[in-house]
C-alpha cells in the first residue's frame, strides 16, 4: 500500500461486468463502499447509475447476477409497482394516472442489494417536481415503500 493509498479522494476501479466504477476514499477508511457506475439499460434504453454498496474488491458474482435478474424482469417487476406507485402519488395529486407513471417518470438509478439481501430500489425523477425523487424499495421482487426526496 502506497502514500496514495492513504489519501481521501475518487477512487476507479474496472469491473468486468460493470466496467469502470467509481467510489470515494477516505482517511483510513476499510469499506464497505459505495460504488457507482452509469451503464445502459437494456429496458429503458438509455443509461443510468448503478449504486452498489461492496468491499474493496468491487461487486460480488450475488450483485452482477442480481443486475441480471433486474433487467430481465424489469417490466415485471415495474408493474407489479404500479398499483402502491398510483395510490402514494394520488395522495399529492388526485388525477395522477397509470399513464403518466410509465410515460412521464425517468428511471434514474438503481441500488442494488449488499451481499446476500434482497433489499433493493428503483429511483425515478419526479417530472413535475424539479430537483426530486421517487424511490421505490423492494424486497426481492415485491414493491415494499415509496419516498420522495
Amino acid at each position: 500500500m502506497g502514500f496514495k493509498d492513504w489519501l481521501p479522494g475518487i477512487r476507479y476501479s474496472n469491473d468486468d461486468f460493470f466496467g469502470q466504477l467509481i467510489y470515494h476514499k477516505y482517511f483510513f477508511d476499510k469499506g464497505p463502499y459505495w460504488y457507482n457506475v452509469k451503464r445502459d439499460f437494456k429496458p429503458v434504453a438509455y443509461p443510468v447509475d448503478i449504486m452498489i454498496y461492496a468491499d474493496k474488491h468491487g461487486p460480488t458474482l450475488y450483485q452482477k447476477d442480481y443486475f441480471r435478474m433486474i433487467e430481465s424482469s424489469y417490466n415485471k417487476v415495474l408493474l407489479s409497482a404500479i398499483p402502491m406507485t398510483i395510490s402514494f402519488l394520488k395522495k399529492i395529486d388526485q388525477n395522477f394516472t397509470k399513464e403518466e407513471f410509465v410515460s412521464e417518470f425517468k428511471l434514474d438509478a438503481i441500488t442494488l442489494p449488499y451481499d446476500n439481501d434482497t433489499k433493493w430500489e428503483l429511483t425515478f425523477d419526479l417530472p413535475y417536481r424539479s430537483g426530486h425523487i421517487l424511490s421505490i424499495n423492494f424486497e426481492s421482487f415485491s414493491a415494499k415503500s415509496i419516498e420522495i426526496d
